[in-house]
């Protein structure tokens, strides 16, 4: 994943939460709130 790379070499933090497409996670309600398409990768910043 690029994004990853990106924030590896300016050593800013970062968390990744896994996404289990086999389990349909990117179309729990707790994701949709976050990403309404349930599309993935999805980046939050500041909150």
């Amino acid at each position: 994943m690029a994004t990853h790379a990106v924030f590896e070499e300016l050593g800013v933090p970062y968390e990744m939460i896994e996404i289990d497409l086999s389990k349909n996670m990117q179309k729990s309600a707790e994701y949709l709130a976050i990403n309404p398409n349930g599309k993935v990768p999805t980046l939050v910043h500041q909150g």
